[in-house]
C-alpha cells in the first residue's frame, strides 16, 4: 500500500513539472542576469570622497570589488548626480588596473543643494559577467562652494613612457632569444593577438580587453599562467604607478608619439 501511494505521488509530481520563479527585471523590464554559481556579485567597495560635503565641481572615485568590463558601461550616463528633479551627467574615466572609475560632472553643482549619486546597475558587469549587486546604496553629497575638491592626478603617457618600463622590468627575458618571448616593441604588440587566449595584446582605447595588461596584474584570474614578471624570475614586479601608466596608455589610444 505504501509503495502504491509513493508511485502515485511521484507521478503527480512529474505531471506538475518544475515551478520556476519569474526572473528579476530592471525598471525597463529587462531581465537582470544572475551570476554563475562560482561568481560573486560586483560591488562598489569604496567611494572617494565618501558621503558628505563636496565642492561645486567634485571628482568622485568609485572602486569596485572586481575588474570591470569596460564595454558594459560605454554609455556615459551610467553614473550621474540627481537633485530636486535635476540630473547632472558627467565624464567617466576608466582606471581598469585599479578596479575603479572617476566621475566628474560636466558643469558646476549648485551650492547648498544635496545631490544623490546614481549608478545604473544594468550597465556594470565584471569581466566574468557578474552584475552589480542591489546592496549598493546611493550616496548623497551636500555642495559647499567654500570647499576645494580633491584632484586625482592621472598620467598622460605615450609609447616612450611605456617602453621605458618594459626596458627596466621586462627586457631581460623578452630581449633574450633563448627564451623565445615576444619582443615588447610597439609594432610587435599593437594589433597582435595573444597566443594564449583569444584577445589582442593591446586593444587601443580598451584596457579591459588588452591581454598585455592582464599579464601584469597579480590578482587577475582571467589570465593564463603566472603574472609577469614571474615570481621565480629575477625580474622586479611592476609598481602600481607603472601599471597605471600602461593602463592609461592603452585607454588613451596606445599613442606612439606626441603630436
Amino acid at each position: 500500500m505504501n509503495n502504491l501511494l509513493f508511485i502515485i505521488l511521484a507521478l503527480l509530481c512529474l505531471r506538475c513539472g518544475p515551478i520556476d520563479p519569474d526572473p528579476a527585471v530592471d525598471d525597463e523590464g529587462k531581465v537582470i542576469p544572475i551570476p554563475r554559481a562560482f561568481d560573486d556579485y560586483l560591488d562598489v567597495v569604496r567611494t572617494t570622497p565618501d558621503a558628505g560635503p563636496v565642492g561645486v565641481r567634485p571628482t568622485i572615485r568609485l572602486e569596485f570589488s572586481d575588474y570591470l568590463d569596460n564595454d558594459s558601461w560605454i554609455d556615459q550616463t551610467a553614473v550621474s548626480l540627481f537633485s530636486g528633479g535635476m540630473k547632472r551627467s558627467g565624464t567617466i574615466t576608466s582606471l581598469f588596473s585599479q578596479k575603479a572609475l572617476l566621475f566628474e560632472p560636466r558643469s558646476d553643482l549648485v551650492a547648498g543643494l544635496k545631490y544623490e549619486l546614481l549608478i545604473d546597475r544594468s550597465q556594470f558587469y565584471s569581466l566574468n559577467e557578474a552584475p552589480l549587486s542591489e546592496q549598493n546604496e546611493n550616496l548623497a553629497f551636500m555642495v559647499d562652494e567654500q570647499l576645494t575638491d580633491e584632484i586625482f592626478e592621472l598620467p598622460d603617457p605615450y609609447w616612450d613612457d611605456v617602453k621605458a618600463i618594459f626596458v627596466a622590468k621586462c627586457d631581460t627575458c623578452h630581449s633574450d632569444p633563448n627564451w623565445g618571448q615576444i619582443r615588447l616593441e610597439y609594432d610587435s604588440i599593437i594589433g597582435r593577438r595573444s597566443e594564449q587566449v583569444d584577445r589582442f595584446l593591446v586593444r587601443a582605447f580598451d584596457s579591459s580587453d588588452s591581454y598585455l595588461l592582464h599579464k601584469i596584474l597579480d590578482d587577475f584570474d582571467e589570465r593564463k599562467f603566472t603574472v609577469q614578471p614571474p615570481p621565480w624570475s629575477d625580474g622586479v614586479p611592476l609598481t602600481e604607478d607603472e601599471i597605471l601608466i600602461i593602463d592609461r596608455w592603452i585607454q588613451l589610444g596606445a599613442r606612439r608619439t606626441e603630436p
